[in-house]
């Protein structure tokens, strides 16, 4: 009959942590520099991008009507 040990998990844990114990720094995932982001990728940023414009537009014009109108009740 096979033997299932319940310590392998602890021991890879203790053996990982020494590992990053010993070369300084975590063990980290590597991402590819070149990578190319996908269609659906760009379509997300130009969508958040283009909320964003709608946003600072509506925020600017909304301002200048708030100057004309203090300069006319200024004037008047």
């Amino acid at each position: 009959m096979h033997k299932v040990s319940h310590t392998k998990p602890l021991h890879d844990a203790t053996a990982q942590m020494t590992d990053e114990a010993v070369t300084h720094r975590p063990q980290t995932t590597t991402i590819a520099m070149d990578a190319k982001p996908t269609k659906h990728t760009q379509t997300l940023a130009l969508r958040k991008a283009r909320v964003i414009v709608r946003t600072r537009n509506r925020q600017s014009v909304h301002m200048a009507r708030m100057v004309v109108r203090s300069e006319e009740i200024e004037i008047a």
